[in-house]
């Protein structure tokens, strides 16, 4: 019995490896992913604020086996010319400690670093949730330039959300020393006060996959990999703010509002979660 046990673990082994689409495609015929969850399932989240002594800001969250640090640093200097009334805002992306599941053993993760940089800039900026104004310490003289860096310890798909999470938990708790600037001399003096910045909202991005019409939420690495779409959706209350999409497979407008009535519930839901965190600590 043992013997024929193990026999049909081999084989089963085996039949995943030579046919990774097959063996997907018998899982979701059965209404059933490879994790034995349903398909509008999310993985369990895990937040953790103020995770590192010596950052102004920090967080660290798991999403499923994707776990990401963030940790915020501030540093003076000159306003952008196109900007002299804000601050601005540097993010930093480290995967070269990134141990990936082992079907992404093969992904790029400088390119992934490269490509997280930019949809963090884009995100953290176009959603507002930071106002950058208050960034500002001397207009056209002094502001706050704040750099956030992003070390990935692992990633199993949803490097996308658990990234933007990070951010947003992190920058929840960003406390800068209040600092005055004499114009005259150009003198510089940082007192020991620490200010709180507010955020106007949370930024929450969701990703989804597309297979033989079937949209999965919350997509592993491997569900991602064989997919014939992933699209990213990042909403506040009713409001779309970001549709991103990789892949030639058309989505249908039926499937894209249950896509963004699904992202608004686990908006509010993470939102509600940040809050309570910030509000215990």
């Amino acid at each position: 019995f043992i013997y024929q046990l193990v026999k049909d673990l081999v084989m089963a082994e085996q039949h995943k490896l030579i046919y990774p689409i097959k063996h997907f495609r018998d899982f979701l015929e059965n209404d059933i992913r490879l994790d034995g969850r349903s398909f509008d399932k999310y993985r369990p989240i895990g937040v953790n604020i103020e995770s590192f002594q010596h950052s102004l800001g920090s967080s660290a969250t798991k999403i499923g086996n994707s776990n990401i640090l963030c940790g915020i640093r501030a540093e003076l200097a000159k306003p952008r010319a196109s900007t002299p009334l804000a601050g601005y805002i540097v993010p930093n992306v480290d995967m070269s400690f990134t141990s990936f599941s082992k079907s992404a053993a093969t992904s790029n993760n400088q390119n992934v670093a490269e490509i997280l940089e930019c949809f963090i800039y884009r995100i953290l900026n176009e959603s507002h949730c930071l106002k950058l104004e208050d960034l500002c310490i001397h207009p056209g003289k002094l502001v706050w330039c704040l750099y956030i860096d992003i070390i990935g310890l692992e990633v199993d798909g949803g490097v996308f959300d658990a990234s933007i999470l990070a951010c947003a938990s992190a920058l929840s708790t960003l406390k800068l020393p209040k600092v005055t600037y004499d114009e005259k001399s150009g003198k510089i003096e940082i007192g020991e006060e620490m200010k709180e910045l507010h955020l106007d909202i949370f930024p929450v991005v969701s990703t989804y996959s597309i297979f033989d019409n079937v949209v999965l939420v919350d997509p592993t690495y491997r569900e991602e990999s064989i997919s014939n779409a992933v699209f990213h959706l990042g909403v506040h209350e009713d409001t779309v703010g970001l549709f991103h999409k990789s892949g030639g497979v058309p989505i249908s407008v039926k499937e894209i509002q249950h896509s963004i009535k699904n992202a608004v519930k686990r908006e509010q839901e993470i939102s509600s979660l940040l809050r309570s965190l910030k509000s215990n600590k």
